[in-house]
């Protein structure tokens, strides 16, 4: 079921634009990740 949903938004996309869906896609959610990371690390590191 999941993986359908997937799938079709993924087709979605690519129908959209179909220059560099997948790759501008990844682009995007791996930026969201480091910038979440990013914050968490500063919520990690003990203030002086």
């Amino acid at each position: 079921m999941l993986g359908t949903l997937i799938n079709a938004a993924f087709t979605g996309l690519m129908d959209r634009n179909k220059a560099q869906p997948t790759t501008y896609l990844i682009k995007r959610i791996t930026k969201r990740i480091t910038k979440k990371r990013a914050r968490l690390d500063l919520w990690a590191t003990p203030s002086p």
